[in-house]
């Protein structure tokens, strides 16, 4: 607290000593104290959002907008910083908490920045990445490109970041749109149909290691894409790790995976916390294959989990321990249908019984009658339903039987309901809800439709 008193203190009399040997002093200036002058700049520059991750804003965020703020504010900050020296030192300490980098790390700006953000000048004892909190990667690789030690890094911007409390990773791998002969195309796809290349990167347990040590007390926000198939052996160790971790998201978490291109190590991972320290904090899971096993902190605190019934089956024992583990303090669920051979929703929302908000993907040739709790549930007040794109509008589908779910409701089946969202890009030009409107009314239910709503499989 000191230091930053005496940063803050520095900050002001270099910002002051530039005002007066200024010739031309701006007539805000000489009424305008710096202190106010740097939370004038704060509120034009600030995105709170982006640094949000309490599960309620995180379930129900829009992402595109968020990342539009982001670049809004990001091209704000470079404009400001450019009228003039004073204005560079009171923004520059916002300029780097939030990058967004949708460059090929091929690109020599990316190669570039890590020792940018090192750099110290005279006086100042942080350096730029010490203030960086987000970090976005937004890139496309080709097919070709082989995971490589400088990824292990990230290309030198994970050691200088010191302090990041989101890591959003998503490199993608794109196949030639467009193949000029018929060798190229064979080039890419085998005989048999089964891709030569891959549309898939594979991390090596380097980088999650480094990830691990590096920001396992600061990172409460980890997501990596669907291009990514992150191996199944190196989660736990990663999580033991991680004391601060609020919201994970990994699309694929696989146990069968080819050989990473960096050999492994079977060295014990250095830096494992105690048990009682490892993901305390942690309330969001967003996992398209449940672990064996994950239990948060020392007590129930799991307030969003989700769950894919993949396999005609149904859902795995030990997705089962977890939500006895957690019955209590789960608020939110995302249920995926894959198949419609076995449905064991009712009997998840009967182990749930503070379950508030239900979050289903359209399921052709699915109904409610099968989806809803088999007993009275009280405490459910809402229901969002992903549209599955041309699926929704099939006379089987759960949206387009929305009358079923309203006679269920005055059945007594889930009494407490109070709002029906439809989320996806697509729901507007679907939809027809006017033939419900005046029973619905009359039931106290509103309609929601949200376009900017995209589940997070998407």
């Amino acid at each position: 607290m000191a230091w930053a008193h005496r940063n803050k203190r520095s900050r002001t009399e270099r910002v002051d000593r530039e005002l007066s040997d200024s010739p031309a002093r701006r007539a805000f200036f000489n009424t305008l104290t710096v202190e106010l002058v740097q939370y004038i700049l704060r509120l034009a520059t600030d995105v709170p959002v982006a640094f949000d991750t309490s599960w309620s804003w995180v379930l129900d965020e829009d992402r595109v907008r968020t990342r539009r703020l982001i670049i809004d504010s990001l091209q704000t900050k470079a404009s400001l910083s450019l009228v003039s020296k004073p204005f560079h030192l009171l923004v520059d300490q916002y300029l780097y908490e939030a990058l967004l980098l949708r460059c090929p790390p091929t690109c020599d700006a990316i190669r570039r920045l890590p020792s940018h953000l090192r750099a110290r000048k005279r006086g100042r004892r942080p350096a730029r990445g010490d203030r960086v909190r987000r970090l976005e990667l937004h890139f496309e690789v080709s097919p070709r490109d082989e995971w490589t030690p400088a990824w292990d890094t990230l290309w030198g911007l994970l050691p200088v970041c010191p302090n990041l409390e989101a890591l959003y990773f998503h490199p993608r791998r794109v196949l030639w749109p467009h193949p000029k002969s018929f060798e190229d195309l064979h080039r890419v796809w085998c005989v048999d149909g089964s891709t030569s290349l891959p549309f898939w990167t594979v991390p090596s347990e380097k980088f999650v290691r480094n990830i691990a040590r590096t920001w396992g007390r600061t990172l409460r926000r980890l997501d990596i894409s669907c291009h990514v198939r992150f191996p199944l052996s190196y989660f736990q160790p990663m999580l033991a790790s991680m004391c601060s971790l609020q919201v994970i998201h990994i699309a694929k978490l696989e146990d069968t995976l080819p050989p990473t291109p960096i050999a492994c190590s079977r060295k014990k991972w250095i830096g494992t916390l105690p048990a009682g320290e490892q993901m305390r904090h942690l309330h969001t899971l967003f996992l398209e294959s449940m672990p064996l096993p994950i239990a948060a902190g020392q007590r129930p605190q799991l307030k969003h989990i989700t769950i894919w019934n993949r396999y005609i089956r149904g859902v795995e024992d030990h997705v089962r321990d977890l939500l006895r583990i957690h019955a209590l303090s789960i608020v939110s669920l995302y249920y995926h249908q894959v198949h419609n051979t076995r449905v064991v929703l009712p009997d998840i929302l009967d182990m749930l019984p503070n379950l508030e908000h239900l979050r289903l993907r359209d399921c052709w040739r699915s109904s409610w009658d099968v989806m809803l709790p088999t007993r009275s549930h009280m405490k459910i007040r809402a229901i969002t339903v992903f549209l599955l794109d041309v699926m929704s509008t099939h006379e089987y589908s759960l949206i387009a039987d929305v009358k079923k779910l309203l006679d269920r409701v005055q059945e007594g089946r889930i009494p407490a309901l109070k709002k029906i969202q439809v989320a996806g890009r697509t729901c507007e030009q679907f939809l027809r809800p006017d033939r419900l409107g005046a029973r619905l009314l009359r039931m106290g239910i509103t309609w929601e439709l949200r376009p900017d709503l995209i589940a997070w499989y998407d």
